[in-house]
């Protein structure tokens, strides 16, 4: 007797994220892992709330896109005093957004990844569209441009 694929055991909703996290990361996606504050992911989850959006990926990935449009990773500066966090929150970062935490860490060499994302996810606030900017991070996975 055979036995069954991974796949027919899950739903179709699973399945579907399935296909679209391997998308994901065939286009170069990359798993990281920060030690973040409570009050870190609770702002998190306030964004993600106020924005619809349907994940924590979702949030930090636009969270980055913004900043990276605003800032160059040599410019920002990661406060030394910055306490340690307790939670573990693993999130999926698009290959440019992976890219630029890795360069912000680059620059603040004393940095801790948790860190560098509580200090990101203060400086942007409002994770609102810029104005003429194509989102790539939508619950649809759809691009839109903002007006």
């Amino acid at each position: 007797m055979e036995n069954p694929s991974p796949d027919s055991q899950l739903s179709k909703s699973a399945r579907s994220k399935r296909r679209a996290r391997a998308e994901i990361y065939q286009l170069g996606a990359k798993q990281r892992k920060f030690t973040v504050s409570q009050a870190c992911i609770d702002l998190i989850d306030k964004l993600k709330r106020e924005a619809g959006l349907g994940s924590r990926d979702l949030v930090v990935n636009r969270i980055l896109l913004k900043t990276r449009n605003i800032l160059a990773p040599e410019t920002i500066s990661i406060p030394p005093e910055r306490p340690a966090g307790d939670r573990v929150l693993v999130l999926t970062l698009l290959k440019e957004c992976s890219d630029y935490i890795t360069q912000i860490g680059r620059e603040n060499r004393r940095a801790t990844m948790g860190a560098i994302l509580e200090h990101m996810t203060h400086l942007m606030p409002d994770i609102s569209m810029v104005p003429g900017s194509v989102d790539t991070v939508s619950n649809s996975g759809e691009q839109a441009v903002a007006p």
